[in-house]
């Protein structure tokens, strides 16, 4: 079981995928015009190493930026999250930025005409409801909308065909994935993982693709019964491509158990995201997918054994005396850092670590007993699987060189490893008896990512005695017990801020603890807190007949007197217009959800995007605001 192709230099999307954090969605409208010049700038100036593209370090610099709210150096420029999204896409397809100052590539094309040479499934298709007259969902037909794919450069299999429409039931030349489930047993957590081949020819211009599959848990016989939303058994999972030939790939699915025979699958591959509602995809598409293939299948279903050589990170670790603990390097650590919250590690028994090693989640790294040094000069590779909250997640594997000194220092560093070190932040906490809870202050909470988790830094972690970062409504913290207050006065720690979405560190937080000020005779009134938006589900993309879409807003107001909503159109035709405002009884609630509805009209032939700035108030007067950007299309004729 040792690995085929060690790798010691760990990129952003390798923790990703293997560590279980997501890649921003790339079901994205990119912004044209200014804000394309915009992100060639900073492109440009990110550029350490001249080579007209944007590195992976550089990213990551970039994603810091973006967060922190900063200006990028070398510019006039802030990141927001029209040009985030531009830069990602340029990083991820490693488009040429050109000599010209901008990119030169289209990295998602815009739809072509829907044309007869089309790839389409061939499952039964879902008939029309006769009270609504619109399709079911999953249908296959290309009148039903049936997911369907222009030529390009990706497909399962070694082939595929074309047709004017779907060939149903069962009549495709070229389903020849050659897919499997797979039943494994890792730590006592049974999974399922689905395999598959995948081609691309050298022209496919992107690091990966997604897959979606969905399975008729219902059927019998080859009988179609009607897929639901538990049919998802991979959802919109990134998959690593080596343009120009075949890949094996291997997802972890939904499943505890394999398929029972005989049931329909349906297995599409794309180059970006399906759209979805909610998380799962109902298997049909308003447009054909600019590339990719969907097979559907109903047989015996295929298994293959587990597989002898599991996903796995490669770490080197120099041994020598003096030293018995080796903590993981940058990424890695700080990447398991990020999952220590129910992680849990099992030495593979069939890889053994040194005789009274021992991996430490807390610290993330190995201890090793100097007795495992004795009269050695090699050791065998040694693998740790990871589970989280019992579900693993990933596997390590060591690879140990032994010395009697620690490494020499690195005369030629790779300007791309390490990475570039996130912010650093410092924060001075003044102390006040008898409070528990300090917030941070405004300037750091605004620049935090969505959900970020606190790691304590292992050099420097919080005084001992019960202090820790707390979340309270609308604000994150440290909660300090009341008898340190007078024992804190000038002590240090420092705090990692992890983006989960991302799964790297973002900021660094030095916090300094001050003595408690002296009381005043007077408590200063308390200034009043405005109403937060804390979250927006609303459509990105919506065909401009003002048909009405829900958006759904989460708040927090500590005032509980919420009194009205302002929707105003920021960009897009209807920009300038006086804002809709309207009266809503919020029932004095301080924090919950409200739904409004929202449409576009577009009688052109090209889609638009509109940017509309959300407004509560409350009845001080005080407001809480947050920007939604979503593509209004053409209207169908």
């Amino acid at each position: 079981m040792q690995p085929n192709q060690p790798h010691a230099k760990f990129r952003i999307w390798v923790l990703a995928l293997l560590l279980g954090a997501l890649f921003v969605p790339l079901s994205i409208t990119l912004a044209q015009g200014t804000d394309e010049a915009t992100a060639s700038e900073i492109a440009h100036a990110a550029d350490a190493n001249g080579n007209d593209r944007i590195d992976d370090s550089e990213m990551e610099m970039l994603i810091s930026y973006w967060i922190m709210g900063e200006t990028v150096p070398g510019t006039d420029h802030m990141i927001n999250d029209d040009i985030i999204e531009i830069l990602f896409i340029w990083w991820i397809t490693g488009t040429d930025l050109g000599e010209s100052g901008g990119a030169t590539d289209d990295p998602l094309p815009s739809p072509r005409p829907d044309t007869r040479d089309l790839d389409y499934g061939d499952a039964p298709d879902a008939l029309g409801s006769p009270d609504t007259g619109m399709p079911d969902p999953y249908p296959s037909l290309r009148e039903h909308d049936g997911a369907r794919h222009f030529p390009g450069h990706l497909w399962l299999g070694k082939a595929r065909n074309f047709e004017d429409n779907a060939k149903v039931i069962d009549d495709d030349e070229f389903d020849d994935s050659d897919y499997a489930f797979v039943k494994d047993d890792l730590g006592g957590v049974p999974i399922v993982l689905f395999e598959a081949n995948v081609t691309t020819d050298a022209s496919y211009p992107y690091r990966f693709a997604f897959l979606n599959v969905l399975v008729d848990q219902r059927s019998a016989n080859c009988r179609l019964e009607g897929w639901g939303n538990d049919d998802v058994v991979v959802f919109n999972a990134p998959i690593m491509i080596t343009p120009g030939g075949t890949t094996r790939m291997s997802v972890l699915t939904e499943l505890k158990e394999i398929p029972g025979d005989n049931k329909w699958t349906r297995i599409t591959i794309t180059p970006y995201e399906v759209e979805a509602s909610g998380d799962y995809w109902d298997g049909s598409t308003d447009e054909p997918f600019t590339d990719g293939e969907t097979e559907d299948y109903c047989q015996t279903t295929p298994t293959s054994s587990p597989p002898t050589d599991p996903p796995h990170i490669y770490w080197p670790i120099w041994l020598y005396e003096g030293k018995t603990f080796y903590p993981l390097g940058f990424p890695l650590g700080l990447a398991v850092s990020a999952l220590k919250p129910g992680l849990t590690a099992n030495v593979d028994p069939g890889n053994p670590l040194p005789v009274g090693a021992t991996f430490d989640v807390g610290k993330v790294g190995l201890n090793v007993p100097k007795a495992a040094f004795a009269g050695l000069k090699t050791l065998p590779p040694a693998s740790v699987r990871l589970f989280k909250n019992g579900q693993f997640v990933g596997e390590i594997w060591f690879e140990f060189e032994i010395h009697e000194g620690p490494p020499p220092p690195d005369d030629d560093p790779d300007p791309e490893d390490p990475v570039p070190p996130p912010p650093h932040v410092t924060w001075e906490l003044q102390l006040n008896d008898g409070q528990g809870f300090y917030p941070l202050p405004d300037s750091i909470e605004r620049n935090l990512p969505k959900d970020p988790s606190f790691v304590e830094d292992l050099e420097f972690p919080f005084p001992e005695g019960g202090i820790s970062f707390a979340n309270k409504p609308g604000n994150h913290g440290v909660e300090v017990p009341a008898e340190l207050l007078d024992s804190l006065g000038g002590k240090e720690a420092m705090i990692n801020v992890v983006d989960l979405d991302l799964n790297i560190v973002v900021m660094w937080l030095w916090i300094t603890f001050k003595e408690p000020e002296e009381k005043e005779d007077q408590e200063k009134p308390q200034t009043p807190r405005a109403p937060k938006i804390t979250s927006v589900d609303h459509p990105i993309s919506m065909v401009g007949d003002l048909i009405q879409h829900p958006v759904t807003v989460g708040f927090e107001d500590a005032n509980g007197d919420l009194i009205s909503l302002r929707v105003e159109t920021l960009q897009g035709p209807s920009a300038g217009n006086p804002p809709q405002e309207q009266r809503v009884n919020f029932g004095n609630r301080v924090s919950g959800n409200f739904t409004f509805q929202i449409s576009c009209l577009n009688e052109g032939n090209t889609p638009f995007q509109v940017v509309e700035e959300i407004t509560i108030v409350d009845a001080q007067g005080l407001e809480g605001s947050q920007q939604i950007t979503y593509s209004c299309q053409p209207r169908r004729s």
